[in-house]
Parts: structure tokens; sequence; C-alpha cells
């Protein structure tokens, strides 16, 4: 039994004027912002939008109710989210943020240990670029037969 609960706070960083650019876009096409932000990850706030310290401070609410829970946690979320808890659970700086990698297709799993550090396991997802990959790895997960020969069911 599991209960599935969505949090407005788990919204990506917002760029405001910024919204659906990549950095790369976001250097080429405002060097200057780009240039502050870069030396000031933490309190530049992107035009009309928030800075990390911003989503530092909305993500506080979720990071209590995470500690609080005594079964596994499950987040899913957009990377700059996914950057800051990151930063807190590790004990890495927020300014750090921008810079930890969150690979797509990607599970990220921290299990505590008593008085020491989160340990952090990285597991890769099976490709979704060839067809039926994903198909199979549903069923060895789930351990049912697979449907993709009807022949043999």
């Amino acid at each position: 039994p599991c209960s599935r609960e969505e949090y407005f706070m788990l919204t990506p960083l917002d760029k405001g004027q910024h919204m659906g650019l990549s950095m790369d876009e976001i250097r080429t096409q405002h060097p200057q912002f780009y240039e502050k932000f870069s030396k000031d990850h933490l309190n530049t706030r992107f035009p009309g939008g928030e800075c990390y310290r911003d989503l530092m401070t909305r993500l506080e609410g979720v990071l209590i109710e995470i500690e609080q829970q005594t079964m596994p946690v499950l987040v899913v979320s957009h990377v700059s989210v996914l950057q800051v808890l990151l930063c807190y659970f590790l004990k890495r700086p927020i300014s750090e943020a921008p810079m930890i990698e969150v690979p797509l297709h990607t599970v990220i799993e921290l299990t505590p240990t008593i008085g020491g550090p989160w340990v952090e396991n990285r597991t890769e997802l099976v490709p979704m670029d060839e067809p039926g990959n994903l198909h199979a790895h549903i069923n060895s997960v789930l351990d049912m037969p697979s449907y993709a020969n009807q022949d043999e069911v």
C-alpha cells in the first residue's frame, strides 16, 4: 500500500522570460544575463522568474515531508528541483546545484546510513529508442510473460 501525492512546489525553476530556452540558447541569445548567472547561480534571478535560492526556499516544505517518511519515497520532478534536492541530501553547497548532472531516464536512489552520509546509486533505465526494449523491460520487472509473440502465450 502506497499513496501518491502531488506537490506544486516540485515545479521546475521558473526561468521567467527565458522559459523554454536551454542554457546554451540563453548563453547565445542573452550573453549579459548568462555571464551574470555564471558568476552567481544561487542569487541571479531569471528575468520575471526565480533564482536557485528561491527554488531552495520553495522546496523546504517538501524536504521536511520527505525526511518524516518511514517508507521509501519516490520523487519524480524536473532537473532543477532534483539538483537542489541532491545538494541537500548529499550535503553539497546549494551553489553547486546547476552543475549536478541529472541524466534523463535514470533513477537516482539515495539511501540513508546510520550516523553517516546518504549513499547515492544511479540506475540507467532501458533506452526507449529501440522498439520492444521498454516492453521487455517492464515484463522482466513485473515477471510477466511477454506478449510480443502472441503465438507463444
